[in-house]
């Protein structure tokens, strides 16, 4: 290790470690078709050995065979669906809202659909990492049912009048600010642990050049984040289109026993038109989370 490095470490060796330390893996869908993407990341668990249960309102969808299906009515009502005002077809503030009212009801890990597993996870009660220098996203999530984190998080949550909310605000920077006033920001991991690979760098998962990279980016690593808003929003239906051959996303869909009854993803255009995509939207991302963390503070003054 290089100096001033500190050595990764292994996640969950011994799955005795830590009170919460289940087997249970949790994740919610709405929407009819489970994406191919989804079917890979939660396949993903299982093959680590994790009970894996998917939460939907819908019993048509079909599931992966290592996957099961869990009435989201046992957490909350149908009725209680909303999606993001500021982003139709998005229910990324509702999931939010679910996962803290379901991780107060059940000894479970959360993690969001569109999230990799490449090990097993840390066995600490408390589980969530940095996704960015000063960020903590809840795409994996795990504490005590009955922690103040939990109920804060719940009860902030629930105050944001739908018509106000917006990307992130009860997710991430809800989860940071939340973990800063309770003096529970220490207990954050590093980001190489969850969310070793920033989303500007996604086109690297599709190019088979970088594979080797990717790989040695993600070493040790419990799981990576593969960002869907970033892949709903590009100019290619990119989440249904095959990956190039090789390539970091193609090796992992085979992996699952998947496959995508798409176009296959152009590398040139990988390369360059969607990297640079990719930039711009992070740097613009980065502002708007700026100015989300100001709305949050007049939204939820602390107490």
């Amino acid at each position: 290790l290089a100096s001033g490095q500190s050595a990764l470490p292994h996640p969950c060796k011994d799955p005795t470690e830590g009170r919460l330390a289940t087997h249970s893996i949790s994740a919610l869908w709405i929407g009819s078709e489970l994406p191919t993407f989804s079917q890979m990341c939660l396949s993903s668990f299982a093959r680590h050995g994790y009970d894996v249960q998917l939460f939907t309102f819908d019993r048509t969808i079909v599931m992966p065979e290592a996957v099961r299906r869990v009435d989201a009515r046992e957490i909350l009502a149908e009725q209680t669906v909303f999606a993001n005002p500021d982003r139709p077809g998005t229910y990324a503030a509702y999931a939010n809202l679910f996962r803290y009212t379901l991780l107060q009801k059940q000894e479970t890990t959360w993690v969001d659909v569109d999230v990799l597993c490449l090990g097993r996870l840390p066995p600490t009660d408390y589980l969530f990492g940095f996704e960015w220098r000063t960020r903590v996203n809840n795409a994996v999530l795990r504490a005590p049912r009955d922690s103040e984190l939990l109920r804060t998080l719940h009860e902030k949550a629930a105050a944001v009048p739908v018509d106000q909310i917006t990307w992130g605000l009860t997710g991430p920077v809800l989860l940071t600010q939340t973990l800063a006033d309770l003096g529970l920001t220490q207990l954050a991991l590093p980001r190489r642990v969850l969310y070793p690979i920033h989303h500007i760098q996604l086109w690297r998962l599709w190019d088979p050049a970088q594979t080797s990279r990717v790989q040695r980016m993600v070493k040790g690593s419990a799981t990576l984040h593969l960002f869907n808003e970033f892949l709903r929003n590009c100019t290619l239906p990119i989440r249904d289109m095959n990956p190039p051959p090789g390539s970091f996303m193609a090796m992992h869909l085979k992996a699952a026993g998947l496959h995508i009854d798409g176009p296959p993803v152009d590398v040139e255009w990988v390369r360059t038109q969607w990297r640079d995509q990719l930039n711009v939207r992070g740097s613009r991302m980065q502002i708007l989370q700026r100015g989300l963390r100001a709305g949050l503070a007049k939204l939820m003054p602390t107490r």
